[in-house]
């Protein structure tokens, strides 16, 4: 998801962790937290329009360098 927005390494997971845990979460009987609205409209337009996350999260990928 993040091999577009050329983030630093340490910043991304690779597909099989978030495979595993995914799998994790959904073999658990533990509650499930949902985001609220706000939080989906984010994601949403996150998937939607990548280059806005970009742009929202550069000065924190600037700083950690």
């Amino acid at each position: 998801m993040t091999a577009e927005l050329e983030y630093p390494e340490w910043m991304t997971v690779e597909p099989e962790e978030v495979g595993r845990t995914l799998a994790e979460k959904i073999y658990s009987t533990e509650p499930v937290i949902t985001p609220d609205m706000t939080t989906r409209i984010g994601l949403s337009l996150t998937r939607r329009f990548p280059f806005l996350w970009r742009r929202m999260t550069e000065g924190t990928v600037k700083n950690s360098e």
